[in-house]
């Protein structure tokens, strides 16, 4: 009996562990930060110190969503390995082959394209660029292919411009030494570097450079989605009078934080909050991360927004009940049933298997009460004789081995104080009696 006592009770903690462990597995599935692979490049540009300082702050502040930074050589670097599936985010230019899987979370940043010459070089629309030296600070490859596309759309031959890749700090000394024309700039309006070339391209007189705008904006944008259009307002690189003297309209791209189209939507959903969240935190770090704007949900095509992200900018995201309500509904009923079941079964094994004598126990603390609360000496005698009748059965019991020695050993005890407690009682009430003969 005791044998079989012990097997039940075994199989009972095993399922209760076992239960434990499935709601253990559930909170943490759903309380664990999910990881993310995000691709970025390259090294030192501002992209990459925007998304390390993410992560940081994703992971100081506790938010649902980890990053783990996957180095690459730029943008189109990183539109490749979320092609092949090797991360699960990444930045990238919107005209730098943008793979088919790829929706987008948030807009980075805007990057206007410009042409900027010295006036004493006589270079004032694009056709003036034939025959010419062009310096492309940063992102040679897209850049120069973004060139092509606007040197052929003004009926130029790309093939008669020449271009050369020059590094931000040298650009003063290669105008100046006659190695370049002009340069091409395309990055943020507002950024460091287009205010940066700009002020390095004053000629010898003083005189500010010229601006040469992607044209014909408009016209191209229509054709191509990976392109938008953005003025350059007046005055955004300062001085007196302001400069530029008039706005202008020129052509632009999108750095954007894409993702797998195959990541649920309750993730991206995160992501895109807590890109958001900590707007602010990161813009104190990266200023450019100020610039971070919503996309736009009702664009369709190689650009599409991510249904999670869409969600959280369109306000219909859904809660963590409405979501997994159906599941957590059918949990809670399957581990209610489960435990009525082995409740149940319980209770019925205990009934079935009470050991020999636990009966008698049972009945002797009763006695043990009555006998503590007789108010007449015909209760206590009551009390007296019922339990001499239980020490008989038990001892006859006892007598065919059917009591473990453990179960008679406790009887002896119970019964031992149910004795003193008649005697005791019974010396009460026989000095109450006394008292109110007296």
């Amino acid at each position: 009996m005791a044998g079989v006592k012990r097997s039940f009770l075994m199989l009972v903690v095993a399922i209760i562990l076992g239960l434990t462990g499935l709601a253990a597995a559930f909170i943490y599935t759903f309380a664990a930060p999910t990881v993310l692979r995000i691709a970025v490049g390259p090294v030192g540009s501002d992209d990459t110190k925007a998304v390390v300082t993410i992560l940081q702050t994703f992971a100081r502040e506790k938010h649902p969503i980890r990053l783990r930074l996957v180095p690459t050589d730029g943008p189109t670097g990183s539109a490749e390995l979320l092609r092949q599936g090797r991360v699960d985010a990444a930045v990238v230019r919107s005209d730098g082959n943008v793979p088919p899987n790829a929706a987008t979370v948030a807009i980075l940043h805007r990057d206007a394209f410009l042409v900027m010459a010295p006036r004493d070089k006589g270079i004032t629309a694009l056709e003036h660029l034939a025959g010419r030296k062009v310096g492309i600070a940063r992102g040679f490859n897209l850049n120069s292919k973004f060139l092509d596309l606007l040197l052929e759309r003004n009926g130029i031959d790309p093939a008669k411009v020449t271009r050369v890749p020059v590094a931000p700090p040298n650009i003063r000394h290669s105008i100046q030494d006659g190695s370049l024309d002009a340069i091409l700039v395309v990055g943020p309006p507002a950024g460091g570097l287009l205010g940066r070339v700009f002020n390095d391209l004053f000629d010898a007189e003083g005189r500010p450079p010229v601006l040469i705008p992607a044209s014909p904006a408009e016209a191209i944008a229509q054709r191509n989605p990976a392109f938008d259009t953005l003025t350059v307002l007046r005055g955004i690189f300062g001085g007196t009078p302001p400069l530029p003297s008039s706005d202008i309209m020129t052509l632009s791209v999108t750095h954007r934080l894409v993702v797998d189209r195959s990541l649920s939507e309750s993730t991206v959903g995160d992501l895109a909050k807590s890109l958001f969240d900590v707007r602010q935190t990161v813009a104190a770090e990266v200023p450019g991360f100020a610039r971070i704007e919503a996309p736009n949900t009702e664009v369709l095509g190689p650009l599409v927004v991510h249904a999670g992200a869409a969600a959280y900018f369109d306000g219909e995201r859904k809660s963590f009940i409405e979501e997994y309500g159906e599941w957590i509904y059918i949990s809670v009923m399957v581990v209610g049933l489960l435990g009525s079941l082995i409740a149940a079964l319980f209770s019925r094994h205990m009934a079935q298997a009470r050991p020999a004598g636990k009966t008698e126990i049972d009945k002797m603390l009763m006695l043990l009460r009555r006998a503590r609360s007789a108010k007449t000496t015909e209760e206590l005698d009551r009390v007296q004789h019922d339990a001499d009748d239980a020490f008989s059965r038990t001892l006859e019991r006892a007598a065919g081995s059917d009591i473990d020695e453990a179960v008679l050993s406790a009887f002896t005890i119970a019964l031992s104080e149910v004795r003193t407690a008649v005697d005791e009682r019974r010396t009460q009430l026989s000095h109450e009696l006394g008292g109110m003969a007296g």
